[in-house]
């Protein structure tokens, strides 16, 4: 059963078949409740609709992942595509491919970067960060907070069109802004000269999603979550919705569903 809420036809196709209500009482209920729901205005609507939740494990879930490339993303449509560490440790990839070019050695297991000769330390605790923001440590420990943290590969369940994604994913990988900071270089603007942004769409399994783990949620609760995401696209077709794979996730070539140009967010 897939969950596919990229456009609010597709929000409303969702609600009704993970439900079984059909279409025309979701339209109604968006009208009657003007976009302002919770958890349990959903649960009244399937108690009085006969509706239904299957289990969470039954669940696919469709996801746009924004990248940029320079050659069509030939080597992700070949091979897929997975976490930071993945994409740096692929000699192959674009993002190891510029790295090298311009001289930047990341030492993943050894957790330091090494450039021009001169060892820089990316080593990185949650409970540890450095005070001073504008320090060559803070600097290092965001650039291992991105390998060591927050490396998961991230998307979108719905994108707003109107406003890009504060990290700027359709103009530069945001591990470069973090390296920028810390060696002083011009990544950012080397690699927006000669990438552009494409939308990599692909279909994942529900245990491969990491949707509110840290809050231990039960499966009922998460796919509760999913449909309130569900009606909000459905009623406004504007709203922003993450989706955030576990760790370690690599999405195979036969995950991808489509990679077309992105253009929502210039």
């Amino acid at each position: 059963m897939d969950y596919d809420i990229r456009t609010p036809e597709l929000a409303m196709q969702t609600l009704a078949s993970i439900t079984g209500i059909p279409n025309n009482i979701w339209v109604y209920k968006s009208y009657l409740s003007d976009g302002n729901i919770d958890a349990d205005y959903l649960y009244d609507i399937i108690e009085k609709y006969n509706g239904h939740l299957p289990s969470f494990e039954d669940l696919y879930l469709i996801i746009s992942h924004i990248t940029t490339s320079a050659n069509g993303c030939i080597e992700i449509a070949e091979n897929g595509i997975g976490d930071l560490q993945s994409a740096y440790r692929n000699p192959n990839s674009e993002l190891r491919q510029f790295l090298d070019a311009n001289g930047i050695d990341i030492r993943i297991d050894n957790s330091c970067l090494v450039h021009n000769g001169t060892y820089y330390s990316i080593e990185y605790d949650r409970y540890d960060c450095p005070w001073d923001d504008e320090s060559i440590e803070y600097k290092g420990w965001c650039v291992g907070r991105k390998f060591y943290s927050d490396n998961g590969l991230c998307g979108f369940f719905a994108i707003d069109s109107e406003r890009p994604y504060g990290g700027y994913v359709h103009e530069r990988p945001e591990i470069l802004y973090n390296i920028d900071e810390l060696l002083k270089t011009n990544l950012v603007d080397e690699w927006k000269n000669s990438h552009t942004a494409y939308e990599i769409v692909f279909k994942i399994h529900s245990s491969e999603l990491e949707l509110y783990e840290q809050n231990n949620d039960e499966d009922e609760a998460k796919i509760i979550k999913l449909l309130l995401d569900a009606f909000y696209e459905m009623c406004s077709g504007s709203s922003e919705v993450h989706a955030q794979c576990k760790p370690d996730v690599k999405i195979t070539p036969n995950k991808i569903i489509s990679i077309l140009p992105f253009d929502k967010w210039r």
